[in-house]
């Protein structure tokens, strides 16, 4: 039985900002976005893109006015009670959905509704109810799209087998099993389905924000939640509940087979060769990869490939270009796996994850102004999520870089928060995209992703 969820609603538009994600389309930094088909089969979803041309939204968005028009749409094969703040489905045909986060204020002018008591910050609005209960058939393939409409806070949705209370940083308890995410069972989580990348914040003067979809097959639970999973969120009541009929009550073991079924996500089209390396993990040689990643060992081996027309310098951890057409790549990894796969060491105000870049960690970047840098970010950490953009802002950086940010004065380009690498699986996720150097004395690169940039992931662009 295939169930494909589409979860709606609708913001008024408001503040100025940028927004990374994945979805239906792919994501390369550039105008160029991908149209979707969905087909049916008698196991799952399969789906397919092609690329077409799109005039003023980058590749992977969607525009305000087709988010107002997806609000309004009908949600088809569902039921939906307002007095019970709930949405079942019950038929086995497709179904087109999809989930807006987004402020409880923009919420409530959207729907007319009010938010659970429990939500004390952003929530989800579906089927034009917020944090609705979802009543969801056991065994459906549920296709869930999810939109950021908030313009001031990174958002994702995850199916959790845990309710709340929720941890405050769940990402910190992940750990991988297959395509799907289970959590360490210290955390006191059983598991998450699916584990998306998380969407940064809409941009408004832009008129547009990312979307991602994924695909999971709903298990023999009592109970499900559907939450998100950025710091503080899902404690802070950005969840909603997800009851299943067929199944058995009070069943809290994760089923093994509650993994990705199919996934439609972001995805960046940078020049990869797969090729074999050392690895620090156990990974696996399977060939499949989902959307928007590349195998460990391909990663591995482009960490260690040098830059393109660059100068690198070991003695003073630093890269040279003068082209003004630049291609750089970095990655997000744990310190210890930086040091193993380079030989060098991190800089002393590294306390935890670094960059690699060029075969050095967190160097000192030397382009010029003007020039195009083209940006694929990797990310090697087996255990948390990670971004890489472009700032004006200098050190020392606060816990929570993204608070109070406006898109357009402090970063170049802000791209959606990448999903921890699966080792197990031997996959990384990866994004690219493109900016132009001003002509400013000093940038710096860094990681937004809370505590990250404050604990030293970050290093220095001096323009020439």
């Amino acid at each position: 039985m295939i169930i494909v969820i589409i979860a709606v609603a609708a913001v008024a538009a408001y503040g100025a900002y940028d927004l990374g994600g994945g979805g239906t389309k792919t994501v390369t930094g550039s105008n160029t976005q991908s149209s979707a088909t969905t087909t049916s089969t008698g196991s799952g979803t399969t789906t397919s893109s092609s690329s077409t041309a799109a005039t003023g939204l980058p590749s992977g968005a969607i525009s305000i006015s087709d988010a107002m028009a997806l609000m309004q749409a009908p949600l088809a094969g569902a039921s939906v009670s307002q007095s019970s703040n709930s949405i079942t489905f019950t038929s086995s045909s497709s179904i087109s959905i999809a989930a807006f986060a987004m402020t409880q204020e923009n919420a409530t002018r959207s729907t007319g509704m009010h938010p659970p008591s429990y939500a004390q910050g952003d929530v989800f609005v579906i089927g034009g109810l917020i944090d609705p209960t979802l009543y969801v058939p056991t065994g459906s393939d549920v296709t869930f799209t999810i939109v950021n409409m908030d313009n001031a806070m990174y958002n994702d949705l995850v199916v959790s087998t845990v309710g709340p209370p929720f941890a405050s940083n769940m990402s910190q308890y992940m750990t991988w099993s297959g395509y799907g995410m289970g959590m360490m069972a210290s955390s006191g989580f059983q598991g998450l389905l699916y584990m998306m990348s998380v969407l940064s914040p809409a941009n408004y003067a832009g008129g547009w924000m990312f979307t991602y979809s994924y695909t999971v097959t709903i298990p023999s639970y009592a109970n499900l939640w559907y939450v998100c999973t950025y710091p503080g969120h899902g404690m802070g009541g950005m969840w909603g509940e997800i009851v299943t009929s067929g199944s058995t009550t009070g069943t809290t073991t994760p089923s093994t087979s509650a993994t990705k079924t199919t996934v439609s996500s972001t995805s960046a089209t940078s020049s990869v060769t797969s090729s074999t390396s050392s690895s620090t993990h156990t990974t696996s040689t399977s060939t499949s990869l989902p959307p928007g990643t590349m195998s460990i060992s391909a990663a591995q081996t482009l960490l260690k490939t040098p830059p393109v027309g660059a100068t690198v310098s070991k003695s003073t951890d630093s890269i040279t270009w003068t082209s003004l057409n630049i291609n750089i790549t970095a990655f997000a990894i744990m310190p210890d796996n930086a040091t193993n796969l380079t030989g060098m060491q991190p800089p002393s105000y590294a306390k935890d994850d670094v960059f690699v870049i060029g075969g050095l960690i967190d160097p000192t970047l030397y382009i010029p102004k003007g020039a195009t840098v083209h940006m694929t970010v990797v990310n090697l950490d087996d255990d948390m999520y990670h971004d890489f953009v472009v700032t004006t802002l200098s050190p020392p950086y606060p816990y929570m870089m993204m608070q109070g940010m406006m898109w357009g004065g402090d970063f170049l380009y802000m791209m959606p928060v990448l999903s921890p690498a699966n080792y197990a699986a031997g996959w990384a996720p990866y994004y690219s995209y493109t900016v132009t150097i001003p002509s400013a004395t000093n940038l710096w690169y860094l990681c937004t992703y809370p505590g990250h940039a404050e604990s030293g992931m970050y290093g220095a662009i001096i323009t020439t």
